[in-house]
């Protein structure tokens, strides 16, 4: 990004929606199947706070993960013990 003259307008022509610019980015979408420890597919309207689940990001048998609302960044959140990540 380049500076402009403080002289000129600034328009913002964003969507206002964010944008993932890392790695993972587009990792989690609509797609996403979440499954709880008995394999059942549970979907986000289903879970009332924490709850634990098989993480979607790799083969899980043992519901390493859990998934949980933020209400700090306003989104939800799976954690993954064997991944060792946050999605």
């Amino acid at each position: 990004m380049f500076g402009s003259p403080e002289d000129k307008d600034f328009i913002d022509h964003s969507s206002g929606a964010f944008f993932d610019v890392t790695e993972k980015g587009g990792i989690w979408d609509n797609s996403l199947q979440l499954m709880n420890n008995d394999g059942i597919e549970i979907s986000l309207d289903e879970i009332d706070g924490k709850q634990q689940i098989l993480c979607p990001f790799h083969e899980d048998k043992t519901s390493s993960a859990f998934i949980d609302y933020s209400d700090n960044s306003e989104n939800w959140y799976i954690s993954c013990s064997a991944c060792s990540e946050t999605f």
